[in-house]
């Protein structure tokens, strides 16, 4: 089985703060979630991983690519990634099929139609974020991530602004997507039914350092029971 992340000995400094280090690789298809408490270094993580956060040491190649490794720190849109927010942060001027044509120079319009009637998105093609509900526009945010079609995908909280009455079927989007293109994820969550929907494997990370890393129905049980 091929790797498409690997990790070794990353480290990301802040005032006050120190995340790392922290070593893990993923397979090719492998869906992993990176949980802990608040304040734990996740999100600074994930930055690191999308390059949002230049990291102080260590190394990530992305399958054959070196994205980090000393003084080479590849710029976010030299990695080939997809990031989706926990905000979505979409652009409030352009409309859905906007997102994602921009997003991808190179999808034509039948494909950004066809790619928004995969997120049930099709009657929104001509409306902008504001005109959309909180699923929907997180919705958007994943489709608008895949239009390139990355190898990897990273994930901040994804259900966060997604009502509980929706949150089933944007785990079956995202897990149907991901199988059919055979991306790699990696999210960020605080939420065990999220991690156990869509990821196979975790990392914990604790007070910025990394305390497990396993199959994630396993150490869930095993966080259950120290907590009880």
């Amino acid at each position: 089985m091929t790797t498409a992340i690997t990790v070794q000995g990353l480290h990301k400094r802040h005032p006050g703060f120190s995340l790392g280090p922290v070593s893990f690789t993923v397979p090719a298809g492998g869906r992993l979630a990176i949980v802990g408490p608040s304040g734990s270094g996740k999100t600074t993580l994930l930055r690191c991983l999308a390059g949002l956060e230049r990291a102080d040491d260590g190394s990530l190649r992305l399958g054959d690519l070196v994205a980090i490794d000393g003084a080479t720190q590849l710029p976010p849109d030299r990695r080939g990634l997809g990031l989706v927010f926990q905000d979505g942060a979409l652009w409030p001027h352009m409309t859905a099929l906007q997102h994602l044509t921009f997003a991808a120079p190179g999808l034509g319009n039948d494909a950004a139609q066809a790619l928004l009637a995969r997120g049930g998105l099709q009657a929104h093609a001509h409306k902008k974020p504001g005109q959309l509900s909180g699923g929907e526009a997180q919705r958007l945010g994943v489709l608008r991530a895949l239009a390139p079609r990355p190898q990897v995908l990273l994930l901040d909280e994804p259900l966060r602004s997604v009502d509980v009455h929706q949150r089933d079927a944007m785990v079956l989007l995202l897990r149907t997507l991901a199988d059919e293109l055979g991306l790699t994820t990696v999210l960020v969550t605080h939420d065990r039914y999220e991690a156990l929907a869509l990821a196979t494997d975790l990392l914990v990370l604790h007070d910025g350092q990394q305390v497990e890393h396993g199959p994630a129905l396993a150490l869930l049980q095993e966080i259950g029971r120290a907590h009880v």
